[in-house]
């Protein structure tokens, strides 16, 4: 007979100190936006000494999505998050984000990164009938993927200057699935010089705010994530933090199972209220 844990808070947050991040995902890890304070108008950068602490901007909801906490946008353009300029993009030629959101509809805006105009900016922008990868350097550039898919979504970006051929410099996963890039431009070698803000629900260079939720967003620089690692990281985004011992089976408010059984979820407290062990 299984041990069932009940009535755990859902206010609780996630660990984010740095020797709770789990091993594999250390190096490079510059922040981890992870939205469980659950109310405020500060969210957590995570296991980085620097402080890029998010402060919201108008009024965007705290809600609970499917792996956690989250926020959600209008697309008002009061609504957004921010935080201080991320030095470690300066001049940066490797480069990795990985976030997990929700679209009510595949042409819903959706959008995070560090931005200052269109010649210079590193992100990701889903808007007008595509998804955009954002990666200019005096220069506008912007490859592109089909649209974001209407649903809980895990989208990865991983950027590369060091290679040789412009095309080998950008893999994205959407959904832990290798994407066909449409060119947009030849891909630099490096980011700006300048470091700017990082944010979430707002890309400046296009006016767009986002409709929709942001549950997670990470950020590497000086490390480029391959697609097997996205793929992990989109199978189980909680893998970012040290694992626990068990094999937890998760559900969400309702009793229902929402994912797997898995040795390697981890904190499950965390997110979900209650949790059978196997």
């Amino acid at each position: 007979m299984p041990s069932v844990r009940s009535s755990i808070p859902w206010s609780l947050k996630p660990p984010l100190a740095w020797n709770q991040i789990a091993p594999q995902w250390k190096s490079g890890l510059v922040a981890v936006w992870a939205f469980n304070e659950k109310g405020g108008p500060v969210c957590s950068s995570g296991p980085n000494s620097q402080n890029y602490n998010m402060t919201t901007n108008g009024s965007p909801a705290w809600t609970g999505g499917k792996y956690g906490w989250g926020m959600q946008f209008t697309g008002s353009s009061s609504q957004y998050l921010s935080s201080a300029a991320i030095s470690e993009l300066a001049s940066a030629s490797r480069v990795t984000i990985f976030a997990v959101g929700n679209i009510a509809s595949s042409t819903a805006t959706w959008t995070c990164g560090s931005w200052l105009n269109d010649n210079n900016r590193f992100g990701i922008s889903n808007q007008s009938g595509s998804c955009y990868f954002l990666i200019s350097n005096g220069t506008s550039v912007y490859p592109s993927t089909p649209n974001l898919p209407a649903s809980p979504f895990s989208v990865g970006m991983a950027y590369d200057g060091t290679q040789a051929t412009a095309t080998n410099r950008l893999v994205v996963c959407i959904n832990g699935v290798k994407q066909t890039i449409t060119s947009g431009g030849t891909i630099p070698t490096t980011l700006s010089s300048t470091a700017y803000p990082f944010y979430i629900g707002y890309d400046m260079t296009d006016s767009i705010y986002q409709t929709g939720e942001t549950e997670l967003v990470a950020l590497w620089a000086g490390r480029t994530l391959t697609a097997g690692e996205l793929t992990i990281l989109h199978e189980n985004p909680c893998s970012l933090w040290s694992p626990v011992p068990g094999n937890w089976l998760w559900r969400g408010a309702a009793g229902a199972s929402i994912y797997p059984p898995s040795p390697y979820l981890v904190f499950p407290s965390m997110y979900f209220p209650s949790m059978i062990e196997e």
